[in-house]
């Protein structure tokens, strides 16, 4: 279960940077097939930067990906 907190429009709070892990941000925001698409697509990314020698880096991921439907 997740401990991330949002606001009634279904924003985050608080309104920072929050760390998040892979299994969490999938449980909590990978809600249809679209965003399951998108998702894949991603992982696939990161895992192709890490292949080539990209490890250490971070993600920022807003908008509407990072909040709930109303």
């Amino acid at each position: 279960m997740s401990n991330l907190e949002f606001d009634k429009q279904g924003y985050l709070i608080p309104y920072d940077l929050i760390d998040i892990e892979w299994f969490e941000l999938e449980e909590v925001f990978v809600f249809s097939h679209v965003r399951a698409t998108v998702f894949i697509e991603f992982k696939k990314l990161v895992q192709e930067l890490s292949s080539i020698g990209i490890k250490n880096f971070e993600i920022w991921i807003d908008g509407s990906f990072a909040s709930k439907p109303k």
